[in-house]
């Protein structure tokens, strides 16, 4: 990261994955849980080494220091289970940056590769942009189906971010992707000043 001159990482604490190699499972709570402390530790290990970027001030502070700058996210909401009050327990342990879904259907909205289920946002999941908007969060819109991507918006109060997600009108395969974003997406999170990154993939 240093030699890099990579300033800033999001580390993903959790998430609606599995990853069956290393049999590690992010949607579950108590795994998503002990990802958190293990990072936690690293970070504590090496106070000349890390930050632990909590607000707006401590990221300011990472550009000014040698030190790389860590921001906790979760990929997917899963691993809140059925209650969206624990996202203030992950929120307590460092948690700033969260997406409802990944591919697939959650308890909270559709995720992008959803076809014919509604695609919106379920109870559960405006009970949690609301919470998400009152701790003063990062709200990521990758991997959420397009109905519930502009639902999202009208909930969501301040600049989100689409994380990793490529526009359709680039597509090299000629072919619209449930992954990219369509015209309309990126003119929605551009009026409301938010951020694009660019998916590599």
């Amino acid at each position: 990261m240093k030699k890099g001159g990579v300033v800033v990482e999001v580390f993903q604490v959790g998430g609606d994955f599995f990853l069956p190699k290393v049999g590690l499972d992010g949607s579950d709570t108590l795994t998503s849980l002990k990802i958190l402390e293990y990072n936690l530790a690293q970070i504590r290990s090496n106070p000349k080494e890390f930050d632990l970027i909590l607000d707006a001030r401590g990221l300011g502070a990472v550009q000014k220091n040698k030190r790389c700058g860590i921001i906790f996210s979760m990929e997917g909401a899963r691993a809140l289970t059925d209650d969206p009050a624990l996202l203030t327990v992950f929120y307590e342990l460092g948690l700033r940056a969260i997406s409802l879904t990944y591919n697939h259907k959650n308890i909270f909205a559709d995720g992008c590769i959803e076809e014919g289920s509604g695609g919106g946002l379920s109870v559960l999941g405006i009970d949690l942009l609301k919470r998400i908007n009152n701790l003063d969060m990062v709200f990521d819109l990758v991997h959420i189906h397009p109905k519930g991507f502009f639902q999202a918006l009208k909930i969501y109060e301040k600049p989100p971010i689409v994380s990793h997600s490529n526009a359709d009108a680039n597509t090299s395969i000629g072919i619209n992707h449930f992954r990219n974003l369509s015209d309309e997406q990126i003119v929605a999170v551009g009026k409301r000043d938010g951020v694009i990154g660019v998916n590599f993939m």
